[in-house]
């Protein structure tokens, strides 16, 4: 049957169904009817049919309050702002799908989405965004993330948990975080990672002599790439240091160096400043020698007292030796000051990084300029009796983030993570805010 006859059979059932038969009117205007009838049914479709998809706005806010980062991993409720436009009419709805699970239709085409990321598997996810209009067309977007919900971990070297009076704690931590926070004795002191390892990181804390002997909280803060916050306290238990009296002091008597007020307070700021510097690496390694062999005339600790019960302590050791005797320093490190001062006669400063300074006092004459670079032993100067001194001795003293510390523990102790460590899980708490200040 040809395409004209299929045409005519059609257009002629219609006809008795409709009771309009005639309407053909005559055989021989058939084939003009039948042309006009095929090109209704197979013309183009009408010009004005919507065929442009809608188009989809999307913007991102992290648990952290910042914009999504494919580089970046996160964690808890990831803010969508969702917002489907149709320049040729309406949108019917927008539905999202995860990761090939079930399609969710939005109650709303401009649907803000608080999206929580805890339920899912740590890793990458895709939520496809879809818009349908009145016209039947899709519009489609796709929004990757990468997730990270579980905490940081924390585990503290058993040796973190006492400390003696004037010494120096070693926080040694094995954490996967990527900050960390330390803060104990009314401070927050600064935390570096240690060489060689992933997970390895140290603060180290000088306890003043005046510490209260009793257990003192710690407070560790961690943060990892994502942004998951969790604290810990820790007990670190200050012990009593013996200290013994060395000599006596009249109440009220004053310096023997002609000094005011003004050149004492100048040359201890002095002396804070160059001690106080943070440098981020550590320049030592191993333990520290002493700076010249000699008699040691008094330890760290030690004190003059006077009748009214009044202290004089002693914040290094004093070591003896024949005028001109070479100084060398204590380990490696950069100077931070080298001058005559009031009171300390002829002084070395040296910066050793982390926090950790040295000092050599009442030389008689210095070696180096401020900026040397030092490496252990280097000549630093000569003993001498410089400044406030009766005999011929090096005031050797060490300080901690500023605070004074028993130099002779750094020649002892490197503190560094050994194999013989104890290392203890910390229970950590999720806190609820997420600034990393």
């Amino acid at each position: 049957m040809n395409h004209y006859r299929s045409v005519i059979l059609i257009a002629a059932a219609a006809g008795v169904a409709l009771g309009i038969t005639h309407a053909l009117g005559g055989f021989e205007n058939i084939e003009e009817t039948v042309t006009d009838i095929s090109q209704n049914i197979q013309g183009e479709p009408p010009t004005d049919r919507d065929t442009t998809p809608p188009t989809i706005e999307i913007t991102t806010r992290t648990a952290e309050d910042e914009a999504l980062s494919p580089d970046r991993p996160i964690y808890g409720i990831l803010s969508i702002g969702i917002q489907a436009n149709d320049a040729e009419g309406e949108i019917k709805q927008v539905s999202v799908r995860l990761d090939n699970e079930a399609e969710i239709v939005l109650p709303s085409t401009a649907a803000p989405l608080d999206f929580d990321t805890t339920p899912l598997v740590d890793g990458t996810h895709t939520l496809v965004i879809q818009a349908e209009d009145q016209a039947g067309n899709m519009g489609t977007t796709t929004l990757a993330f990468n997730t990270d919900n579980t905490p940081p971990t924390l585990q503290l070297s058993a040796r973190s948990e006492f400390v003696s009076q004037g010494r120096t704690l070693p926080v040694l931590m094995k954490t996967d975080a990527s900050v960390v926070m330390v803060y104990f004795l009314d401070k927050e002191h600064p935390v570096y990672p240690l060489p060689g390892s992933e997970d390895l990181h140290r603060t180290l804390v000088g306890i003043p002599l005046d510490t209260e002997a009793r257990d003192h909280p710690l407070f560790v803060t961690l943060y990892d790439e994502a942004g998951n916050r969790v604290s810990a306290q820790i007990d670190v238990e200050v012990e009593e240091k013996e200290s013994k009296r060395h000599g006596y002091f009249r109440d009220g008597a004053g310096s023997a160096i002609a000094a005011t007020n003004d050149e004492i307070k100048t040359a201890k700021e002095a002396r804070s400043t160059a001690q106080k510097k943070q440098s981020p690496s550590a320049m030592w390694t191993g333990t520290m020698r002493t700076p010249v062999e000699g008699r040691r005339l008094k330890e760290f600790g030690n004190y003059d007292g006077s009748n009214s019960g009044a202290r004089r302590y002693n914040y290094g050791l004093d070591i003896s030796a024949g005028v001109g005797t070479p100084v060398g320093a204590a380990a490696s490190g950069t100077v931070t000051l080298a001058r005559h001062q009031v009171l300390f006669g002829n002084t070395v400063i040296v910066d050793h990084g982390h926090g950790v300074s040295s000092s050599y006092n009442h030389l008689k004459s210095i070696a180096v300029q401020n900026g040397d670079t030092l490496r252990s032993k280097d000549i630093i100067g000569e003993v001498g009796a410089s400044g406030q001194s009766v005999v011929p001795h090096v005031h050797w003293a060490m300080t901690v983030g500023g605070v004074p510390v028993d130099p002779i523990q750094w020649t002892e102790e490197d503190f560094l993570p050994t194999s013989d460590d104890e290392w203890n899980a910390i229970e950590v708490r999720r806190s609820e805010s997420s600034s990393r200040n």
